[in-house]
């Protein structure tokens, strides 16, 4: 299946790099207020609003795709995603509520499988079919042993919180996730720099639900607090890389 696709003009891709700007300045507004409550501590609604407007504002830059989408079923399935993602954080952000939050976000990346996973038969093809399962598998191991190692490393923790189960299920899926997300530039379905795009957005979004897995783990403590503070240093990013790995750049 080949790409439709019809590139930005100069205008469309100014006024998505702008949204871009102003989504990384909102971060950096209630980034800065959750680190000023962290060294002189106060209780402020302002970090969660604006984290959410974060998410809401990624969504208006998705919207403004149009015609300039990679294909409708590409474009489809982002937006389903990104969809999933405002209810989860809704919990997540603005109800502080875990468990309908992860249970959502596991929907989130079955979208996001089933999204960067494109392109997977042609990629079997016989000419392509060596290659393609040779870095399958070394990216594979990479990235499940990562995640075996991580579980092992952490299960203590889990244990004593009641979350070991779940975290292990959530884990698979986001590995598996990051796998579809790294394979994007193994196979030839996406432009190389919005395989790129989706590649390391998926990197961020792997570290920001460890992050966010640990700090509600160690709820309550020093190390906790660290950990949620540097959630946001994953996540934009991650929104923002998939939110761009939409469009068909010039």
């Amino acid at each position: 299946m080949e790409l439709v696709r019809e590139p930005m003009g100069r205008d469309k891709e100014v006024a998505v790099l702008v949204l871009v700007s102003v989504t990384m300045f909102v971060t950096g507004t209630y980034v800065g207020v959750d680190w000023a409550a962290f060294f002189h501590p106060f209780q402020s609604r302002f970090p969660a609003v604006a984290g959410y407007a974060r998410d809401l504002l990624c969504v208006v830059i998705l919207l403004l795709v149009g015609r300039n989408r990679l294909s409708p079923h590409d474009d489809r399935l982002l937006l389903a995603a990104f969809g999933l993602t405002l209810i989860a954080d809704y919990f997540l952000t603005l109800r502080d509520d875990a468990l309908p939050g992860t249970a959502i976000f596991l929907g989130v990346h079955a979208l996001l499988i089933a999204r960067h996973a494109q392109g997977w038969r042609a990629s079997l093809a016989p000419l392509e079919r060596a290659r393609t399962l040779r870095l399958l598998v070394v990216s594979g191991l990479v990235v499940y042993g990562a995640a075996g190692l991580l579980i092992a490393r952490v299960a203590p923790i889990l244990s004593r919180t009641g979350q070991l189960a779940l975290d292990t299920v959530y884990l698979l899926f986001l590995a598996s996730s990051l796998w579809m997300g790294w394979g994007t530039l193994i196979r030839r379905f996406y432009p190389r720099m919005n395989a790129w795009f989706v590649a390391i957005g998926m990197t961020f979004f792997f570290l920001c639900d460890v992050t966010v897995g640990l700090s509600v783990a160690q709820s309550g403590t020093h190390a906790g607090v660290v950990l949620s503070d540097l959630i946001a240093f994953f996540y934009t990013p991650a929104l923002l890389l998939l939110t761009l790995s939409g469009f068909a750049w010039r």
